[in-house]
Parts: C-alpha cells; structure tokens; sequence
C-alpha cells in the first residue's frame, strides 16, 4: 500500500501546495489582473500542471529520436 510511488505523489503534492502558498498574494493580487503581463509565469504555471498531470498518468516516455546506424556502403564511401 506504502510503495515508492505512493510516498512520490504525496511529495509532488506537497510541493505543489506549499508553491501555491507561497505564492498564493502573487497569484490573486498581480498574476490574475492582468494575465498578459505575467504571461511567463502563467506558461510556467500551465508546464508544471501538465508535469504533473503526465506523471500521474504514468504516460511512458517516448525514447529519444534517433538517427539509424550508417549502413557498410556509407562507412566506406565517407
């Protein structure tokens, strides 16, 4: 019932409640009046939720892109 993940996801929400406390006069006096302002902050607001939300999913990683391995004939002609 206590595994790694459990004890993972009750950090990840303790840390995302004590940032939106301590944040929480920023929030409701300077970011919400005027949103274009504070665009970054909201940009990055929006990429932690999205974080979080994926982990909680537990969407697998895609694995990195890359290119095939050169073939004998492009090894003897470089």
């Amino acid at each position: 019932m206590l595994d790694e993940k459990a004890v993972i996801n009750f950090a990840n929400d303790i840390v995302a409640f004590y940032l939106i406390r301590v944040h929480w006069n920023l929030i409701t006096q300077h970011w919400l009046k005027s949103p274009l302002r504070h665009a970054d902050v909201w940009l990055t607001v929006f990429y932690l939720t999205f974080l979080l939300v994926r982990y909680r999913k537990g969407a697998p990683r895609s694995p990195a892109k890359t290119l095939p391995a050169p073939s004998v004939e492009e090894k003897a002609a470089a």
